[in-house]
């Protein structure tokens, strides 16, 4: 084990008052007696905030934030500084700033907020600059970005924004005439081939959020030349249909190669199973957002809003923070007083839990570094796949929403380790196959790979059918056919004859025609169980590659591949099928929801076999490639980290786990193999 420790930085707001000084010490008290490391200051965040400062609140916030830093620093707590907005997140009542006039954000539809800003308004970048400017004088650590620095999400604005006055002049002058919104969403919402405008839109999108962080950055270090940016972000395929461009913008937000990422992960509330799952997987895919010539900060954020024990239970909280640390996270940013608590003593059980947490955390901290990679099946995704999207209504902004976490959900709920890079095996599923080239697209089916039905469709509308082990003929929607079950056909599948798996809800399925030389796994039939073409099927082609056909859209219908032991045994023997001529990925049986995060540094290999169900689990872990246990322990909330009881066996290049007392919800078994 080494020699690291999880860091708490307690995300907290101190509201201007006569009792100031009292509640900021009592703050400091906390801070000390449960070994929390860094507070982060808010300024007029959630229900203390009615809109943009007025130059005279800003004062009385910047008097607040000063004698609160002075006070926990005297105490050895670091401060940073969280401005509660940028443009604002949304309306809510509130007001655009007096002496301020700003342009308001714009919705596709047309609605126009009455206190979001637009991003591309002078006056409001004069403003943003001259606030980030003034309370960064104070001087702090880190200076975060509220994850609002977006153009989605700023209720009540269906979709988002910005397609203001401000922004459509932008455009317009790009392409040479004025440009109305109604023509200009028309057109970057087109059916069919992306229209030429939707680029030229993003980049005029992203060149304006770039030249407002970059006018915010200058502000910020002209007051402090020492304080780092921390950017706050939100889901990848979000801001794919914003044209975010990661590498520049963090290179903007940098401070001499340096800057904090607070990544998109967890939910708000108390979720298990699957949203357990994602939040795992997104903390690996947005370390390929973060380019490796910058030195990064990460820390996640677990929230619970709105704050306390009636929305998440320590239990789901705890087991948020140990996937951050299991992930390699620098820092825990804890928001877990109420925006309403008047001081620390009065919600008491932050600090318990911060002092129950805090040895398994510890432990997770010396067993896992941020060097580490995770290794897995490949979930294939691209951060500007909503440019190559292509839109069925042309109605609506979430149509160029490509979904990032499918594969990834699917593959872990099944106890199958992935990976948010390619690998020996992947997934490529959904609208991202009309994101990669003709030459990528080659490469990838020449390997071993599991298309969807819609990436089926999509390879083949592109003249890759020759590689793909089935036909798509069309479409059936769910009032064409009485589609409902899938059935094996194959040994292969591990199933009996008798097993019948439903695939009753999705909305539509394809009517696949399996090749001759391929061979067919499962078969999709009617109600009476009569054949309608192929379920799944795997062939290698004249490439080299292995490819994997379904006929179910799982990209977009997840929530209708009903999950069952029997689809575990299907999906788990389809992955070491793929993985015939590599690695196979590393799996847990026996146990739903339970998944193993395999990672590696240098000739260091650990895995963390995590249980998102809410019932006790006891997986046996499948490790290929590894000959011997080295080390076991059990990490949970209840009782740190403890010794576990397992058994072993091995098999060829396979060592098999046993647990053999059930791991808690959240649950955390640590392995270390050779």
């Amino acid at each position: 084990m080494g020699n690291r420790r999880a860091r708490y930085h307690l995300r907290v707001q101190l509201v201007p008052g006569p009792d100031l000084a009292e509640r900021a010490e009592s703050l400091a008290r906390f801070c000390r007696e449960h070994d929390v490391e860094e507070a982060v200051l808010f300024v007029a965040a959630e229900e203390w905030n009615d809109g943009f400062l007025s130059d005279h609140e800003l004062e009385q916030w910047r008097e607040a934030i000063r004698a609160c830093k002075e006070i926990l620093e005297g105490a050895g707590i670091a401060v940073s500084l969280n401005p509660w907005y940028t443009v604002l997140h949304l309306d809510r009542g509130r007001h655009m700033p007096s002496g301020w006039s700003f342009t308001p954000m714009v919705s596709p539809s047309g609605r126009v907020a009455k206190a979001v800003a637009s991003i591309a308004c002078p006056n409001w970048r004069r403003y943003i600059t001259n606030l980030y400017r003034q309370l960064s004088e104070l001087g702090f650590r880190i200076v975060w970005i509220e994850d609002d620095f977006r153009y989605h999400n700023h209720s009540p604005l269906d979709w988002g924004g910005d397609f203001s006055s401000a922004m459509l002049g932008r455009f317009s002058a790009k392409v040479g005439r004025e440009v109305s919104r109604e023509e200009l969403v028309q057109a970057i919402l087109k059916p069919g081939d992306p229209h030429p405008w939707r680029a030229l839109w993003l980049e005029t999108w992203r060149e304006v959020q770039l030249e407002a962080a970059a006018a915010i950055r200058a502000a910020v270090l002209e007051a402090s030349p020492k304080t780092l940016l921390g950017l706050m972000s939100s889901h990848p395929s979000n801001h794919s249909i914003e044209g975010r461009d990661w590498d520049r913008l963090f290179h903007t937000l940098s401070n001499e190669g340096r800057v904090v990422h607070r990544p998109h992960f967890a939910s708000y509330r108390d979720a298990a199973g699957q949203a357990l799952v994602r939040s795992s997987f997104l903390l690996d895919c947005q370390k390929t957002l973060r380019p490796p010539s910058l030195q990064f900060e990460v820390t996640p954020e677990i929230e619970n809003f709105p704050m306390g024990p009636y929305s998440k239970s320590d239990v789901i909280t705890f087991g948020q923070m140990a996937l951050a640390q299991v992930h390699g996270a620098d820092a825990q940013m804890l928001d877990l007083f109420s925006f309403t608590c008047h001081c620390p003593e009065e919600e008491p059980w932050v600090g318990e839990l911060l002092d129950r947490a805090r040895p398994g955390l510890d432990s997770l901290a010396a067993l896992f570094s941020p060097e580490m990679q995770t290794a897995g099946v490949g979930i294939l995704w691209r951060p500007d796949a909503a440019s190559h999207a292509r839109t069925s209504e042309g109605k609506d902004m979430l149509e160029l929403f490509v979904p990032l976490t499918p594969a990834a959900e699917l593959l872990q709920s099944l106890g199958v380790a992935v990976q948010a890079r390619p690998g020996s095996v992947n997934c490529l599923w959904g609208q991202v196959a009309w994101a990669y080239t003709d030459q990528e697209i080659e490469a990838i089916l020449s390997g071993s790979v599991w298309l969807d039905a819609e990436a089926t469709a999509i390879l083949q509308w592109r003249g890759f059918g020759e590689h793909l082990p089935v036909y798509h003929q069309h479409w059936w929607y769910r009032e064409d056919m009485s589609y409902s079950l899938e059935h094996p056909a194959s040994d292969a599948t591990g199933l009996a004859e008798h097993v019948w798996l439903s695939v009753n809800a999705f909305q539509r399925v394809a009517r696949q025609e399996c090749k001759g030389a391929a061979q067919k796994w499962t078969q999709l039939c009617d109600a009476r169980g009569n054949e309608l073409g192929s379920g799944l099927a795997l062939w290698r082609n004249e490439l080299g590659g292995l490819v994997a056909c379904c006929a179910w859209p799982l990209a977009t219908g997840l929530e209708a591949y009903n999950l069952s032991f029997q689809r575990q045994v299907l999906v788990q023997r389809l992955v070491k099928a793929l993985a015939a001529s590599g690695p196979c990925p590393t799996m847990a049986a026996g146990a739903p929801y339970t998944f193993p995060i395999d990672m590696s540094a240098g000739s260091l290999r650990r895995l963390a076999a995590f249980n998102a169900s809410l019932d006790p689990q006891k997986p046996a872990l499948h490790i290929y490639g590894a000959r011997e246990l080295l080390d076991c322990r059990l990490v949970s909330l209840q009782g740190g980290a403890q010794p576990a009881r397992v058994s072993t066996r091995s098999e060829d290049e396979e060592l098999i786990v046993f647990a053999e007392e059930p791991m808690p919800l959240c649950g955390v078994l640590v392995l270390t193999v050779a």
